[in-house]
């Protein structure tokens, strides 16, 4: 287990790390209680046994929030034993369960030990391949059930059926912003996602319309460039770099603050969560 201690880097946004991040939700509906709505559903020490999860395009890595110590589970494997294929991205259901998708396809995955069982490959290929992957809450785009989309470098935003990986197209992120990237959704926080554009220095935190892809900027720019994974505990994003950086992204700001190099990740290419983290603020 590697320990992930706080530092910063002279090319980079420092600081310390804010422990009273919250949800900003002014001209934004992030799905959030109103003000005077009491405390959050989740106050309290509900939310112990929530786990982040990351990956390379070989590993599965447990990532704890709470003590900012990242574990490696073990390579991707198929149930004979032999290499999965590469996973460009990962989702987790409201349950726990853990998606991946390959170039070409949709797996499922044990989190005890990182094996793989492959459900479907999809029905259509997509210009370039999906970066960014998440579940959607129940009630969001299903009245009852959750829903698996998916996003492109060039911005493409769909849905896929997680049972037959039949894929729907949903609409594209506005404003010519492509997948940096990854997405993730959380039932009364939103959906935020890591984009980029030709004019950007770094890649742009956005708050996500999970119905058509349009997007909203927060901020100008993280300070930070691939951020190809992105988790969400309890009012803080965590982007997860493609050089194995962990990064902490103000909810509010869109800045983000390094928390680690020392992750034991050489890279990351993914990360999700549960769609029931809790979202009531350290």
């Amino acid at each position: 287990m590697f320990s992930v201690a706080a530092c910063s880097s002279g090319e980079r946004p420092s600081g310390d790390v804010d422990a009273s991040f919250a949800i900003d939700a002014a001209g934004r509906d992030s799905g959030g209680p109103p003000p005077d709505a009491g405390p959050p559903r989740d106050a309290g020490d509900i939310g112990a046994d929530v786990v982040v999860w990351a990956h390379s395009g070989r590993t599965l890595y447990a990532f704890d929030p709470r003590a900012l110590t990242v574990t490696p589970v073990g390579d991707f494997t198929l149930a004979d034993g032999t290499p999965a294929p590469s996973m460009t991205d990962l989702a987790v259901t409201r349950d726990g369960i853990v998606y991946t998708c390959s170039a070409i396809g949709l797996y499922s995955v044990d989190t005890t030990n990182a094996q793989t069982t492959h459900i479907a490959d999809f029905d259509v290929m997509v210009p370039g391949q999906f970066n960014g992957l998440t579940f959607l809450p129940e009630g969001v785009l299903d009245p009852a059930t959750e829903t698996l989309v998916a996003a492109t470098a060039s911005g493409e935003y769909f849905r896929i059926d997680r049972t037959t990986a039949a894929v729907t197209t949903l609409g594209r992120y506005s404003d010519g912003f492509g997948s940096s990237g990854d997405i993730v959704s959380v039932e009364g926080a939103g959906t935020y996602a890591t984009v980029t554009r030709g004019d950007l220095g770094s890649d742009l935190l956005v708050e996500v319309d999970p119905r058509t892809g349009s997007v909203n900027p927060i901020g100008s720019g993280t300070g930070y460039t691939r951020i190809f994974g992105l988790g969400y505990f309890r009012s803080r994003l965590y982007g997860f770099t493609t050089v194995g950086e962990l990064v902490q992204i103000d909810i509010r700001t869109g800045v983000g603050t390094l928390v680690s190099t020392g992750t034991g990740a050489s890279q990351f290419y993914g990360a999700g969560v549960t769609t029931t983290a809790p979202i009531a603020p350290f």
